[in-house]
């Protein structure tokens, strides 16, 4: 966490411990959501719904994938496909996880492998040893001491809304 703890004693008036925590660590509600075998944390401030798609629900505009939603066109993103960790997704007839977020008045469902609950997590910054990943905002190392990827809504719309079909770019 980058913080430091100190520890001073005085005989006979006891132990003071401070505690100091950096500013820029932020706790948030996240739905973390599963897609080939990782787990990515989307803040929950920026989730409208979950909902499973059939196949023949799913219609081509503008040569992207899209469903109709309560009478809007909810674009649809390969999660995996976005950041390269795709393990060959639903097959053409099975149902498919969405989760529908939204940031600056737009929106587009995510699709995921699965719902793995919702969690209060501690973002951390990405290292910069790791260098920056657009679509991405941070980390956090959950109970059972795994990583989730901390996904950045706003940007991740924008480059889905631009060009579905392309990954999201490092710059290191």
């Amino acid at each position: 966490m980058n913080g430091s703890v100190e520890v001073e004693s005085r005989q006979g008036a006891g132990t003071t411990f401070t505690i100091r925590l950096p500013l820029t660590l932020a706790i948030v509600q996240a739905l973390l959501v599963r897609v080939a075998g990782g787990i990515f944390a989307l803040p929950i401030h920026a989730v409208t719904e979950t909902l499973r798609i059939e196949p023949e629900q799913i219609q081509r505009v503008n040569q992207r994938e899209a469903v109709l939603l309560r009478d809007s066109v909810l674009p649809l993103v390969s999660l995996g496909h976005v950041f390269g960790v795709t393990d060959g997704g639903p097959r053409p007839n099975e149902s498919r996880l969405v989760v529908a977020v939204h940031a600056a008045n737009r929106q587009v469902g995510l699709i995921v492998d699965g719902l793995v609950g919702e969690r209060e997590i501690v973002i951390k910054p990405l290292s910069h040893l790791v260098g920056d990943f657009a679509g991405l905002s941070g980390a956090a190392i959950l109970g059972d001491g795994s990583v989730a990827l901390i996904v950045d809504v706003p940007a991740l719309i924008v480059q889905a809304i631009r060009d579905n079909t392309t990954r999201m770019s490092h710059a290191a």
